[in-house]
């Protein structure tokens, strides 16, 4: 399965979005934010009441009645009070300010490490493009380094067989006849006519072995370039 490539942009916005230390920078940012609308809330006026000398046994006889009558708040004493702190030398404000502080240094902190690692991320994509550059660029020097070497091959085949095929090959079978004629009417030894026989099969030889040389480099070609421009 091909693998689909990224540009730098995407990979970017894939690190910002995922980046754990960028995440838990951010949320120091947010809590840091928070901080300053805490920060400048006035404190809330308190409010006390009590209720003192109650008594749940007691009883009291009426004074119409005469009967024993049930007042267990007979004796109660209320008591309430009513509180409030006022900030002097201006205490809320300084502590938005102080908290204002925390969320530009929790700012600037994210800011720093989104730099390094947005710094580190690029170093590797760049090391990564340039690592494909080179293995590319090495495929395609052996690729060359084979055409080339195929190419030698082919036109030092060519240039050594044109010889044997054109000249020498005609020279052996020629000197091999003459020499064989002559045998037969007596005019050569056995030994002449077998070396003239020699000489022509080592020079057909040779000849046989340029040409498979040929074929072989012709092969190497093919292979090299990926399809058959030498038939």
């Amino acid at each position: 399965m091909a693998q689909t490539p990224f540009t730098w942009q995407q990979i970017k916005d894939k690190f910002e979005a995922a980046n754990p230390t960028l995440k838990a920078a951010q949320l120091n940012i947010d809590e840091s934010r928070s901080g300053e609308v805490t920060a400048f809330l006035r404190p809330n006026p308190e409010f006390t009441g009590t209720l003192d000398q109650i008594d749940p046994l007691t009883t009291f006889s009426s004074p119409v009645s005469g009967n024993s009558v049930y007042r267990p708040l007979a004796n109660t004493l209320p008591y309430a009070s009513v509180s409030y702190l006022h900030e002097r030398e201006h205490k809320r404000e300084l502590r938005l300010e102080s908290a204002k502080v925390s969320t530009d240094v929790a700012a600037s902190t994210y800011s720093d490490q989104d730099r390094t690692l947005l710094f580190n991320l690029r170093s590797a994509f760049v090391q990564t493009l340039q690592a494909q550059a080179v293995r590319e660029n090495a495929r395609q020097n052996q690729v060359f380094g084979d055409v080339d070497s195929a190419d030698v091959t082919l036109v030092s085949a060519l240039n050594l067989s044109r010889p044997y095929r054109d000249k020498y090959l005609k020279l052996a079978e020629d000197s091999r006849d003459r020499i064989s004629f002559s045998y037969q009417n007596g005019g050569a030894s056995l030994l002449d006519y077998l070396e003239a026989e020699k000489a022509y099969r080592d020079t057909r030889l040779a000849y046989l072995n340029l040409i498979g040389s040929y074929l072989t480099a012709a092969a190497q070609m093919n292979m090299a370039v990926g399809r058959e421009v030498i038939p």
